[in-house]
This record gives C-alpha cells, structure tokens and sequence, in this order.
C-alpha cells in the first residue's frame, strides 16, 4: 500500500505547528515555519511547478 505525501509529513508537519506556537525566539520560529514550507514544497510539487509555467 502506497501513502500518499501528506501521510508521511504527517507527524513532521503537527510537531513543527507545536514548535512555532512554543517558540522560544522568533529565530526558531522562523526556522520551523520555513521547514513547513519546504514539506509544502514538496508535497504540491507539481502545483508549483505548473503554476511556474503560468
């Protein structure tokens, strides 16, 4: 059985909302809101990339 992208940044995705509303700077808050949008970078890749040709 396959998983689908957002099944397997699951668990990565709700620890880092954790992270950033229990950030203790704004430097790691940063840090995890970026890593976010790299998970969401990659899970919609082809959304982003279609959206590029646009």
């Amino acid at each position: 059985m396959t998983r689908s992208p957002e099944t397997d940044y699951r668990d990565e995705r709700a620890q880092l909302r954790e992270q950033i509303k229990n950030a203790d700077s704004e430097t790691e808050r940063r840090e995890a809101i970026l890593r976010l949008a790299e998970i969401d970078r990659e899970i919609h890749a082809d959304t982003y990339e279609k959206l590029a040709r646009e």
